[in-house]
């Protein structure tokens, strides 16, 4: 595309390309933040069939930190584990139970559920999705994006935006228009699906895999006696020959075709009936080597396509939105700098390439069919799975809770080193708070009292108070430091009147008595004094004594520093953020 006359074009803040789960979840993120955008698809509408079904532990927390995961519960099945059978037995389980999570499962729920809750949710911001527009072609000017979209009855806009992602699936245009490439291989395999009754002996709680040497057969249960059924075969030569870039649907199987895969394969017999969706595909896994080319950004499969093993793909990509929505508002309102928006990348590339090397190995190792390396595993899988740490090695990468974005080059922490805390007397402080969460890594949940002079029966989640909020400091303070009162009044001043972004404030103390000292904040706009009785707080965050903690509007902590230090977070919000005004912050103010 080249430049064009653009008198009449639309100009707004963000152009949103593809309506799926990513593309709508980022809509979201920026609506909520009453970011100018609009939102287009190719499509005549959402999904109509189920597509991917589970929804992870962390991206039930996102749900929740947009203050929508209630509809999500109820109209999924809570997953609780894994099963894995061979030779005629389980041989190996999996739980999600000890998940540190209010979420310690994953939700079955079609695609086009969780697309419908999340357009329902866009329609009331006054959000509408463009369906039947086709992106043909865009052009980055450096100052904006202008994009020459084809609506259903044939005429043309252009539309010009500050920004434009391309949430656009696997076939992705703007991928193309930016002329990235996909790089990574096709699995040799195919596979056959069905969504169907299944009448049998298995529960509706659980993921339930057959390996065995004709192959892989899986059942995924969504409720009401249905499951998705799973089973991979060898591809012919006709399509093994034909190299296929994306995810490729063939013939789809019919129901006798299924039901010979579950006889064949299981030893636990069910009956099947009643298909509603019947698909045969082949799968790749591939990414793109960058995530931004100026103004222009990829999420979801646009930018990554992968196993579905694992039911890593939509969440994955929603999990890309979350992240850059944030970002994408902050920039829309010239509040970070242009390199801050590397970080998208930066941090969401390393996690795509972590999530492509994961379902690699599950899926390889669930469709071998060399004899000797399917007998290592069957013998190997029920050792290995009655080891703790592999439980929680894998329920932890399962769930997206291992994720972390501890090299990004937006977060950074400050503490005294081993010497200079033996020095001063506080190593038992300093040792508590290095085995904390460092930062980039997912902020823990605790649970805290509001301000009051007795303990409450039902106090509230740390996670529940920060729904819907952008940044948000944790002031640990436990100790009698003559400075700490005077420190934190000037964090509260710095963060409440001298920033642009967002700031809330939770002054964070184990006793009545050590909130006493800071009554002079109570009722500042954007601070909460709350009271950690039974210390699940501290003991989360590693706070025998003063320090602090800045959650960013994703729930990962963007930065910490022991003790509480109000130069050291100024440091950190003006590397970082614009517009900030100087504040005086000498100990003699």
């Amino acid at each position: 595309m080249t430049d064009r006359e653009e008198k009449g074009a639309n100009k707004l803040d963000v152009l949103v390309v593809g309506a799926g789960p990513t593309g709508l979840v980022l809509a979201l993120e920026l609506a909520r933040r009453d970011i100018n955008i609009r939102i287009i698809d190719k499509n005549s509408g959402p999904s109509t069939t189920s597509k991917a079904l589970a929804l992870h532990s962390r991206s039930l927390e996102m749900l929740e930190n947009m203050d929508m995961v209630q509809e999500f519960l109820n109209r999924g099945v809570e997953l609780r584990g894994v099963n894995i059978h061979a030779d005629g037995k389980r041989i190996a389980h999996f739980s999600f139970a000890e998940l540190d999570s209010l979420y310690p499962f994953a939700l079955s729920i079609p695609q086009n559920i969780t697309e419908e809750i999340l357009i329902g949710e866009l329609t009331k911001r006054g959000i509408r999705v463009e369906w039947n527009t086709m992106l043909l072609d865009l052009h980055d000017s450096g100052v904006h994006v202008s994009a020459r979209v084809k609506q259903g009855g044939g005429e043309e806009e252009v539309i010009s935006a500050n920004y434009l992602v391309g949430c656009d699936g696997a076939h992705s245009t703007v991928r193309h228009e930016l002329g990235l490439a996909f790089e990574g291989e096709k699995y040799p395999e195919t596979w056959i699906l069905g969504d169907v009754s299944a009448e049998g002996e298995l529960q509706e709680d659980e993921i339930n895999l057959f390996n065995t040497n004709e192959g892989l057969l899986a059942f995924f249960p969504y409720g009401g006696g249905r499951f998705r059924v799973v089973a991979d075969k060898e591809s012919d030569t006709a399509i093994s020959e034909y190299m296929e870039k994306t995810y490729t649907e063939y013939t789809p199987p019919t129901l006798e075709e299924l039901q010979d895969a579950v006889d064949r394969r299981s030893y636990i017999k069910e009956k099947l009936s009643d298909p509603l969706w019947t698909s045969s595909f082949s799968i790749h896994r591939r990414h793109v080597s960058k995530y931004r080319i100026n103004r222009v950004f990829l999420a979801g499969d646009a930018a990554h396509i992968h196993s579905p093993a694992g039911g890593q793909g939509m969440n994955t990509g929603m999990q890309d939105a979350f992240n850059l929505g944030w970002k994408l508002a902050l920039a829309a309102n010239n509040l970070v700098t242009d390199s801050f928006l590397d970080s998208y990348e930066e941090e969401r590339l390393a996690v795509a390439l972590n999530v492509l090397q994961m379902t690699d190995f599950i899926t390889k190792v669930n469709t071998t069919r060399n004899p000797i390396a399917q007998h290592i595993r069957n013998r190997l899988a029920p050792i290995l799975s009655a080891q703790e740490v592999i439980q929680k090695r894998i329920r932890n990468n399962i769930s997206e809770h291992a994720l972390n974005y501890r090299k990004s080059p937006i977060v950074s922490e400050d503490f005294p080193n081993l010497l200079e805390s033996a020095a001063s007397s506080v190593l038992h402080q300093f040792i508590d708070f290095k085995h904390g969460p460092p930062a980039g890594e997912l902020a823990p949940d605790a649970f805290l009292d509001p301000d009051r002079t007795t303990k409450a029966e039902n106090p509230v989640r740390l996670h529940e108070l920060l729904k819907q909020k952008d940044h948000v400091l944790l002031i640990f303070v436990e100790s009698e430091s003559d400075n700490l009162v005077p420190e934190v009044e000037r964090i509260a001043e710095l963060a409440c009147s001298f920033t642009n972004i967002e700031i809330d404030i939770f002054i964070i103390a184990s006793s009545q008595e050590e909130l006493k000292r800071f009554q002079n904040l109570k009722g500042k706009e954007r601070v909460a004094l709350l009271t950690d009785w039974e210390l699940s707080a501290h003991h989360k965050y590693g706070a025998r004594g003063n320090c602090l903690y800045l959650l960013r509007p994703d729930g990962y902590i963007g930065y910490r520093c022991q003790p509480v230090q109000s130069a050291s977070l100024k440091k950190h919000l003006e590397k970082n953020y614009l517009n900030n005004e100087v504040i005086n912050i000498s100990v003699n103010r």
